[in-house]
């Protein structure tokens, strides 16, 4: 069903060049199966980063990434030469703390984490609040 969304996109919209799908596999698979050769299909879920790239997709746009970019580069460089041992290995690791980062509305949980770490992001603006004292332990010890 969705690929006839990515069809009615392109030809209304005709300088799209790409897609960020949040939904299932099938429906990840569905739409690089269908999709031009030249049209970039990017995942918004940490979780399929790794199926994305494996079904044909370019990448994530990834929360994740902000605190554990070196392990997200290195999921791609790993498939890139061909080691998928490594890959989930890494994918396997970081799914609990991708979870993690969702226990609460986003981007919440990323700008506690941040802040945790000094990189002194900021709160969240209304109608997101910050998470509170219990929640924001919490996340931090996910995420050890």
């Amino acid at each position: 069903m969705i690929y006839f969304m990515l069809t009615l996109i392109q030809a209304v919209v005709m300088n799209r060049i790409g897609i960020k799908q949040c939904g299932s596999d099938e429906e990840l698979a569905a739409i690089v199966e269908k999709a031009p050769k030249d049209f970039l299909v990017y995942t918004g879920e940490d979780a399929q980063s790794l199926t994305t790239l494996v079904l044909g997709g370019q990448g994530t746009i990834s929360v994740a990434s902000h605190l554990f970019g070196n392990e997200m580069a290195t999921i791609r460089r790993a498939l890139n030469h061909g080691d998928i041992t490594q890959a989930g290995q890494i994918q396997r690791r970081l799914m609990p703390k991708m979870a993690a980062l969702f226990t609460q509305p986003s981007p919440a949980p990323v700008k506690a984490a941040l802040n945790a770490q000094h990189w002194l992001v900021g709160s969240t603006r209304l109608p997101i609040l910050p998470l509170t004292t219990n929640e924001q332990s919490q996340l931090l010890n996910s995420l050890k």
